[in-house]
């Protein structure tokens, strides 16, 4: 599931494509460029059984600037914001560009996750991160807290704190064996 969101990415480009005749690329996994401004954003959720690690929901949200002129972004985004209206001058009608990106998904659809080097070489055809540098940004660890009393072989840890910066005792652990703090 690492790559469905690669995979919506290509199927939203193809989506564009038939909509409006210009094809976006991708800015490595999630957003969708055009004219080197941010067009979409792509997100993917999933929830998996705490137990057995199965797929419980899939969830992608895909927001396209379809028709705001510069004007309609915040000062600070309009330099890197893009929109179908601002790029082809014209207004796109978004049921048009919803039916295509919905028929897209849909074909995509039809031959995840068998069909996965075709999307794959699709994905990297469009990628525009190749070649480029990034820059990787993260948090600083967090302190782990002490381990949790249980007889599991794994244990997830929260995230969670207190004010004085201490795990919370009421969220130490994901793991459902762990109520007994």
């Amino acid at each position: 599931m690492v790559d469905f969101t690669a995979w919506v990415a290509v199927a939203v480009c193809d989506g564009i494509q038939a909509a409006c005749g210009v094809r976006p690329g991708i800015k490595w996994t999630n957003d969708i460029v055009l004219e080197g401004k941010k067009l979409c954003g792509i997100l993917t959720e999933m929830g998996l059984e705490n137990e057995i690690n199965a797929l419980q929901y899939l969830v992608t949200g895909i927001g396209v600037n379809v028709n705001q002129r510069p004007e309609d972004f915040s000062p600070d985004v309009r330099p890197i914001a893009a929109s179908l209206f601002n790029v082809l001058g014209r207004p796109v009608r978004r049921s048009e560009l919803a039916v295509q990106i919905i028929r897209a998904l849909d074909r995509m659809y039809s031959v995840f996750p068998q069909g996965k080097a075709d999307y794959l070489a699709r994905y990297r055809a469009d990628c525009l991160t190749p070649g480029n540098r990034v820059q990787l940004i993260t948090p600083p660890p967090a302190p782990r807290p002490p381990p949790c009393p249980s007889t599991t072989s794994s244990v997830w840890w929260w995230s969670t704190t207190t004010a004085a910066g201490r795990p919370s005792p009421q969220e130490r652990c994901l793991s459902a064996v762990c109520t007994d703090m």
